[in-house]
């Protein structure tokens, strides 16, 4: 019973639905006057179809301006907000506990500079907004569509060619078939026609549904042979797909450098061989120069010297010998050495020039 019930079921389900009426016109002044008086009716819901554009058709029947542009601004500026946090967090801010960046710092460049980053923002910004537009297009026109009801209209053909056609659509409110079909007569409608949608339209062709199968599992077949393969050891060869790209001679970073001369020497482009530039001798970073008080001052202090004076212990070393660089350029060059010796020993901290103790 069950089943016989189910078979019934579909057997009485409705194969098509009324779309609404469908109103051909001969000149794009009549189209005009009809869609204005329905849209002064209160009819909300119709659309027109010209075979070119038909200035003041839109505030005839009531088209309002597209929410497409504010949807695309919003995202691009979304996009480029994106992009530059990304930028910022992955070269900039390593205190995240969760996938930290890497604040890297490469020849005393700014760890985080705008202009470097602009690039990749503009690009973001422009893609993602293309994307908005053509996608947000689609979904806000309800594409795509399998068929199209008005497409069984045989006079409908005439829309692309010399006819205009104004459909008031049966899911208004203000929709009655008697009345409507009576109103459209007055508007100047030259003929009248009921859309029907055939509902087996929107199925999907079973065709596509089993060529998606089939897609879909070889898709699934590359990755399941790299999880099978991965780890294994093989004798045979690695597949080069693009030789000159595998085989170039390039310098990694943190690696001795690529032997471009062929001699096995190594030397590359640095005489250490290595492959990626060592720092300047009496050069130092910038930002870094507050770091190092020994690479400042020219001297090697030992820790111990700084015992005494907490944590104000290099800044009080600095500031003595601020003073001795700002001692007059005139007088007696012994009394001045001699002035810095004495600085120096109360410091705690040995002349560099006399013997280790």
């Amino acid at each position: 019973m069950a089943h016989s019930s189910k078979k019934h079921a579909s057997v009485d389900r409705p194969k098509s639905r009324m779309v609404g009426l469908l109103a051909q016109f001969d000149d794009p002044e009549s189209l005009i006057a009809a869609g204005t008086r329905a849209r002064e009716a209160g009819y909300r819901r119709m659309d027109a179809y010209t075979p070119y554009p038909v200035h003041g058709i839109d505030e005839a029947i009531g088209i309002r301006r597209t929410v497409l542009p504010f949807v695309v601004l919003a995202i691009g500026l979304s996009a480029c907000a994106f992009g530059l946090f990304l930028q910022y967090y992955a070269n900039a801010a390593d205190w995240s506990p969760i996938f930290p960046g890497y604040a890297f710092l490469i020849s005393g460049k700014p760890i985080f500079s705008l202009p470097a980053n602009i690039p990749v923002t503009f690009e973001i910004t422009v893609l993602s907004s293309a994307f908005a537009a053509f996608f947000g297009m689609w979904a806000m026109n309800k594409l795509p569509r399998l068929a199209n009801p008005l497409h069984r209209i045989s006079r409908f053909r005439r829309a692309t060619n010399d006819r205009f056609f104004l459909l008031i659509e049966s899911g208004d409110e203000k929709y009655d078939g008697s009345r409507s079909r009576q109103q459209l007569e007055e508007w100047g409608a030259e003929a009248i026609e009921e859309v029907h949608e055939d509902l087996t339209d929107r199925e999907f062709p079973k065709i596509l549904k089993l060529a998606g199968l089939v897609l879909l599992f070889l898709l699934l077949v590359p990755p399941v042979m790299i999880y099978r393969n991965s780890g294994a050891v093989s004798r045979a060869p690695r597949l080069h797909f693009m030789p000159d790209m595998d085989w170039q001679d390039k310098a990694k970073t943190q690696t001795l450098a690529p032997d471009f001369s062929g001699s096995g020497d190594h030397k590359g482009l640095f005489a250490d061989g290595r492959a990626m530039r060592p720092p300047l001798p009496g050069t130092i970073a910038i930002g870094m120069l507050e770091n190092d008080l020994d690479y400042h001052r020219g001297f090697e202090a030992p820790l111990d010297s700084f015992a005494g004076h907490g944590s104000s212990g290099p800044a009080q070393l600095a500031g003595q010998f601020s003073l001795q660089d700002e001692a007059p350029a005139g007088g007696d060059a012994a009394a001045q050495d001699g002035a810095a010796q004495d600085g120096a020993a109360g410091a705690g901290v040995q002349d560099p020039a006399a013997p280790p103790e």
